[in-house]
């Protein structure tokens, strides 16, 4: 323990002295992913909240036939524009060009339509394809649909027919959902962040550490020191960790500061990213810190120059993603057998506590256990090339 101690602290020592590095690692990284995240969800939320409520001019074609529903479009905040498109060929035309979101064209028998007892046609056109078109044509087939069942209700009525009778049906939605639960639906890449930033935080230190010590030639005397090769990957993991949750608390800290300028109350949404919260997530996390720390000691172990060991980092940073990847694909909840895969289990975690509810204790300790477990393992083969002085080599 004493040769893990001196190790550990001789590390530390080392990696402080690249302050460029150490600013990279825990700063720039921890503190611009939540940054460029937060102003991202910003600009979204911004963004939908004004479409679904501003004004909105709509090209509309026939218009004429329809007075009344272009009086009900004006009241629900659509401003029907006339005369810019004369018939539907030059509407379509240009929404499909991109030049228009929607438009609204009426048939020409609309009110023959309606004072006959005939459904009368309305075209809503629009291209799906276009990501700024949703807004406005589910505005519109929204308000229409609306003034359809309008007509419909009155005309039962006047013939003395319960309008309830042509609806033996009624579908009611209750949405149990918590402003905390519906806040994942911005957050749910959040996790990846964290593990991405954790990864970020040590892959200087881990490399330095092993290939940059051998090209500076200082390995070997390492190695000739009266300290276990166990003791030596130890005090260079625990070096390595130390950086990571560091980097991890920022991260989360800053997160939880710019959730507070998100206007996530417009969006019936409110991040649950208090202290206690904050810090369950970094005690959740944190064990992946030395299993990332594991992975980028023995990959480096294995590379012949710092490049090298570079580009093999870099590529395990990838790996973490893919559980949370293969989640957007198979959705599943928080299970036992799940609390098993490192990065996966610190995913539900990290979402079951933004969403406020509570975590299940032998969840949470299979999560700790397996990761701690894997990363002892993998610690333990990258002890085993210390010990045959493959490094060396």
């Amino acid at each position: 323990m004493r040769g893990l101690g001196v190790v550990y602290l001789k590390e530390l020592r080392d990696a402080l002295r690249d302050r460029r590095s150490v600013l990279t690692a825990l700063l720039f990284a921890p503190l611009g992913m939540p940054l460029m995240s937060g102003g991202a969800i910003y600009l979204m939320v911004e963004e939908r909240w004004q479409e679904a409520t501003a004004p909105l001019s709509v090209p509309v074609v026939g218009g004429a036939e329809a007075p009344h529903l272009m009086a009900q479009l004006e009241a629900d905040g659509i401003e029907p524009d006339h005369d810019t498109y004369a018939d539907r060929a030059s509407l379509a035309a240009a929404v499909k060009a991109g030049q228009v979101d929607a438009g609204v064209v009426i048939a020409e028998d609309f009110g023959a339509a309606l004072q006959s007892g005939a459904p009368a046609r309305v075209w809503v056109l629009h291209d799906s394809s276009q990501a700024t078109a949703a807004v406005p044509s589910m505005r519109l087939k929204g308000i229409i649909n609306d003034y359809g069942r309008t007509l419909g209700g009155g005309r039962l009525l006047l013939r003395g027919v319960n309008p309830a009778l042509a609806r033996p049906i009624t579908t009611l939605e209750q949405d149990l959902s918590t402003p905390q639960g519906r806040s994942i639906l911005l957050f749910g890449v959040m996790t990846y962040f964290l593990l991405f930033v954790t990864f970020m935080g040590g892959s200087q230190v881990a490399v330095d550490t092993t290939v940059g010590e051998r090209e500076r030639g200082s390995l070997e005397p390492l190695l000739a020191m009266p300290v276990s090769g166990g003791a030596l990957v130890a005090g260079k993991l625990f070096a390595t960790t130390t950086f990571m949750v560091i980097a991890l608390a920022v991260c989360i800290a800053t997160f939880a500061v710019a959730t507070r300028w998100l206007p996530l109350a417009e969006a019936g949404m409110t991040a649950n990213m208090g202290l206690a919260n904050s810090v369950g997530i970094w005690l959740v996390v944190a064990p992946f810190a030395l299993l990332a720390a594991s992975v980028i000691k023995l990959v480096a172990s294995f590379a012949k120059t710092t490049k090298e060991a570079w580009t093999y980092s870099s590529l395990c940073v990838l790996v973490p993603t893919l559980p949370i990847i293969y989640l957007q694909i198979k959705p599943m909840q928080a299970s036992l057998p799940a609390m098993l895969v490192p990065s996966l289990s610190q995913h539900l975690l990290t979402t079951a506590l933004v969403k406020g509810e509570d975590l299940v204790p032998m969840h949470v300790l299979a999560s700790v256990v397996s990761t701690a477990a894997i990363a002892a393992l993998l610690g333990a083969v990258a002890a085993s090339r210390y010990r045959r002085g493959r490094l060396l080599s």
